[in-house]
């Protein structure tokens, strides 16, 4: 046994521990309580003390001891050891989670915990990956306690003489399965954790024209509603490694995200192949959303950088929804929980349990019983990797398509844009051509939709139906209530929820990792009806669309808001009014949507004629009317993209086009913060 003097303020003794205790092996000498509340509660029962908690200078004759042949623990002498004592009135023991299971603290009873500060030091060659439940680098500083139950009628002194002779870090099996029943053991530390599988990731795919569609359309893209990812998921923040042995035979590990924190994520294609060939198989993976037998091969244009784009959206995309499944609102959150049997095989559990430490959770579902995997969670919260495919029609066959086009990610949003190179330079950021400009983006997305629309009519051959869509995806690591109700005014606009449904579900509070996917699918006989005005039968005018506009964007600004205030006063007396400065963006907006959407219906009426005069079987690219009507067509959708300084409201241009395609436009909404799915709205055709 090991003795430590207790000394200082009022309080003289020493307490004996266990050899085997890592403080033994530091050569713990004394504790010297900060405060005088030691003095009365050291020999009382814990059911008598009233302590709480109580820290201490510490001292070291070998703060630095190895923890196995890989990795060493230097106890910083710096941070002051933290004695803390939970009741009954304070379970379940640190705090509830909604998805894994509770510590209860029963009647008559106590647990003591003993918690340090300390940093792991990596040694020796082969020893990476490593870690403490939670893959750390060569040299990590975190915070490590054991926490042990006590019947209350035990002396304050005797439970601190046994938690410190019983105080681990987890640095491997072995340690787990020395781990004594009735206590926890935990690590708070910053790292990473790896999980390999196979994923189906749901997609949203917008395939859209351009001014310039090969018409008459005859390519049918049929895209796929999901991703299969095969690889390995790397999940990095600040983490709390917890094992709680219940009994000798019962284990319950879990990994906890810390309150208030965000997760980055990285995904590994083929976990196991070389970086080349696994990257490779990411791009057939997504490119796969046109055609099954999609051949990337063809690629003509920088592969490399097509590859870091798509590894970027896929990233990106899983990080949003990752955060959103698992948010640490209020507490520390489990990502992953499992209960393992000890005395199931011992070599592919220990196996296991090893990998678990090292920051690899792949292995641990085969021996363990799952109770929360984040990444299963977020799968089936059915939020979406939103990909954009903008002037597929522009080409007779996928395959050319392919060998044209490069791709462009959004840091907004995570989304990919795959489009012929000339296109990517329009929505690219200066200097970066993989690495999209949020508002040329946005401004491109929306000419598409209408160029989409305005082509409807035009297919032939293979082509059965063409789809003019748009993704709307907000996300935010906080927000408060207001900031939630503008985000989510859109459905109210689009007639998917009421504005009490919104307040309900939003509760005047703020939220943690909100994540919300508006999706809006306007089919041909919708898109057919775009270009007219129901109340005269004729082509819009330019003066009829922009108080549609108005109003769409009155309908989306919060009048309690100061800003929107002015915009909505502006709004209230334009277009009588020429607009200030601060409300140009709003004018520009609306009046090049206007004029967009009017100088394409006239064309768009005169194109359509003439493309149904023309025989069946007849080839309408050898039509003189039709093809001098598609040339006007043509032109009109082309002039919208002069006008490049657009920053919509987001949701503005859903809004409109559910509009004027008569409100027949199907939306679908999903919304999820606090880890929780909070709204759920399929796919429908929207009325307001």
């Amino acid at each position: 046994m090991s003795n430590v003097a207790i000394t200082g303020t009022g309080v003289k003794g020493q307490i004996e521990i266990d050899n085997a205790s890592l403080f033994s092996k530091a050569n713990l000498t004394t504790l010297v309580p900060k405060t005088q509340a030691l003095v009365e509660d050291f020999n009382k029962p814990l059911g008598a003390s009233k302590l709480n908690s109580i820290s201490f200078d510490a001292t070291y004759a070998s703060p630095k001891i190895p923890l196995d042949a890989t990795k060493a623990l230097a106890i910083g002498v710096e941070v002051s050891p933290l004695l803390t004592i939970f009741r009954e009135t304070e379970s379940p023991l640190l705090g509830k989670d909604d998805f894994a299971l509770d510590i209860p603290i029963e009647s008559k009873e106590a647990w003591v915990g003993f918690q340090i500060g300390a940093t792991v030091e990596v040694t020796g060659l082969g020893a990476a990956p490593n870690g403490v439940g939670i893959e750390i680098d060569q040299t990590t500083s975190g915070v490590f306690a054991t926490y042990k139950r006590f019947d209350d009628s035990v002396a304050l002194s005797d439970a601190i003489k046994a938690t410190l002779s019983e105080f681990r870090v987890p640095a491997n099996a072995s340690e787990l399965r020395a781990q004594k029943p009735g206590t926890v053991l935990t690590s708070d530390i910053t790292g990473t954790v790896t999980v390999a599988g196979s994923w189906s990731i749901p997609g949203s795919v917008n395939t859209l024209a351009l001014a310039d569609t090969k018409v008459p359309i005859q390519i049918e893209v049929v895209a796929g509603s999901s991703v299969t990812l095969t690889g390995a998921i790397a999940i990095s923040g600040k983490f709390v490694f917890r094992s709680w042995k219940k009994s000798d035979s019962e284990l319950f590990i879990g990994l906890y995200k810390k309150k208030g924190t965000t997760f980055s994520v990285s995904f590994t294609a083929a976990a196991g192949m070389e970086a080349d060939k696994g990257s490779a198989d990411l791009i057939a993976k997504v490119f796969g959303l046109l055609s099954p037998a999609a051949d990337t091969t063809v690629l003509g244009t920088d592969p490399g950088g097509i590859r870091a784009a798509l590894k970027q959206s896929v990233d990106h995309s899983l990080a949003m929804c990752l955060n959103a499944s698992c948010a640490a609102a209020v507490t520390d959150e489990s990502a992953f929980f499992y209960t393992v049997d000890l005395e199931g095989n011992p070599a592919e559990t220990d196996a296991a349990l090893n990998a678990a430490i090292r920051g690899d959770w792949t292995k641990i579902a085969k021996v363990g019983k799952e109770r929360k995997n984040v990444v299963g969670r977020t799968i089936a919260s059915n939020h979406k990797m939103v990909v954009n495919v903008l002037g597929i029609y522009n080409y007779a066959t996928i395959a050319e398509f392919i060998s044209r086009c490069t791709v462009v990610h959004n840091a907004e949003d995570g989304s990919a844009t795959i489009t012929d190179v000339e296109t990517a330079k329009r929505i690219a950021a200066a200097s970066t051509p993989h690495q999209a400009a949020p508002d040329q983006l946005r401004h491109a997305l929306s000419e598409a939709a209408i160029s989409t629309a305005a082509y409807s009519f035009a297919k032939t051959g293979n082509a059965s139906s063409l789809t003019s869509s748009q993704t709307l995806v907000i996300y935010r690591q906080s927000a408060d209530a207001r900031r939630l109700t503008k985000d989510l005014m859109p459905a109210v606009v689009l007639g998917m929820a009421t504005q009490g449904q919104i307040s309900s579900a939003i509760a005047e509070t703020s939220h943690k990792h909100a994540l919300i996917q508006f999706e809006q699918k306007i089919e041909d006989a919708a898109a057919g009806q775009m270009f007219l005005n129901p109340a005269t039968g004729e082509p819009w005018q330019q003066s009829e669309l922009v108080p549609i506009g108005i109003g769409q964007l009155r309908a989306l600004l919060d009048p309690n808001d100061p800003e929107d205030k002015r915009r909505l006063e502006f709004l209230a007396r334009w277009p009588q009014t020429q607009p200030p400065a601060p409300f140009v963006v709003d004018w520009l907006d609306i009046t090049w949507w206007a004029d967009a959407v009017a100088n394409a219906s006239a064309k768009y009426v005169t194109a359509k004629a003439a493309f149904a005069k023309i025989p069946p079987g007849v080839d309408a690219s050898k039509d003189p009317e039709f093809m001098r009507a598609r040339k006007d067509l043509a032109k009109a959708l082309r002039d919208m993209s002069e006008n490049e300084h657009s920053a919509f409201t987001p949701g503005w241009p859903l809004a409109v086009m559910h509009w004027i395609a008569r409100r027949q436009s199907a939306c679908s909404l999903n919304v999820s913060w606090d880890s929780r799915t909070q709204l759920q709205l399929p796919a429908k055709s929207a009325t307001a």
